[in-house]
């Protein structure tokens, strides 16, 4: 199977998924937007273009504008959102940030690696990676939320490998994979706002895991389908390779990246 083949099958399903590419400029438009103090005067002005700037008729355009924005954001937030737990937070934790990072990083790599070892597929220490010393409290942060997504990665792999082992106890399965966080320096980053403009980054909180795995097909459709998840959703970030041998019986590979999104409370 090539990459062609994958989204000429799945057209409808990527373009609902695969908009990691994209996202900062939709989520800037539409929160800059909802929190431009701009906004309700250029549309009393186009409301009101004889007379008081700030009569009745315009007061209602923009009430009804921001209204309009507030559902926007709502409806980006509940496709685009992925909610940290409370254990990959450092607020409420009795040790230091840099020490509560290591505890959890240790604990999560040795839950996924029992995991795997259980399945009997193929992860290595060396799979699952993410900055090992990151300085300041937000590069602190920043990891732990991409640790997270390394699990989630991970839960869903496990999970679409045992959904196809439950429909045939001979299917491959999940064969190997690995995750890494990418380091922020890495990682695209949005334009800076010019004067006077909203800076998403206030609003947002992003972080990117790339990943690779081979399995049969339909362990790597039922991981794929897994991405979008109510308040857990993992954002497809293009461009997304399926590759497999000339050979039969040999396990597809697929190798990509998603982005979690969390949107901070204001």
């Amino acid at each position: 199977m090539d990459v062609g083949a994958f989204v000429q099958e799945n057209k409808r399903w990527l373009l609902g998924c695969a908009i990691g590419t994209v996202v900062f400029f939709v989520a800037k438009a539409v929160v800059g937007s909802l929190y431009d103090p701009e906004v309700p005067r250029r549309s009393a002005h186009k409301s009101a273009q004889v007379g008081p700037v700030y009569d009745r008729a315009a007061l209602q355009a923009a009430t009804t504008e921001q209204a309009a924005l507030q559902v926007a954001r709502q409806q980006l937030q509940q496709e685009l959102t992925y909610v940290q737990d409370a254990a990959f937070q450092l607020e409420g934790k009795p040790m230091t940030p840099d020490e509560y990072l290591g505890k959890i990083g240790r604990e999560r790599k040795l839950a996924i690696l029992r995991q795997a070892n259980e399945r009997e597929v193929v992860v290595a220490d060396k799979d699952l990676q993410w900055p090992p010393a990151p300085q300041g409290v937000d590069e602190i942060r920043a990891v732990l939320f991409g640790i997270e997504l390394v699990e989630a990665l991970s839960q869903r792999l496990f999970a679409a490998h045992d959904q196809a082992r439950r429909a045939d106890p001979q299917a491959m399965g999940l064969v190997a994979f690995g995750c890494k966080v990418e380091p922020r320096r890495q990682q695209r980053a949005p334009q800076k706002p010019k004067a006077g403009e909203v800076d998403v980054r206030e609003f947002l909180e992003q972080q990117r895991v790339t990943f690779d795995f081979k399995s049969d097909e339909a362990t790597a459709y039922a991981f794929l389908e897994s991405l979008r998840q109510p308040g857990k959703t993992l954002v497809l970030d293009v461009p997304l390779k399926m590759t497999r041998t000339e050979r039969r019986n040999d396990p597809v590979a697929v190798s990509g990246a998603v982005v979690g999104i969390a949107f901070k409370e204001k």
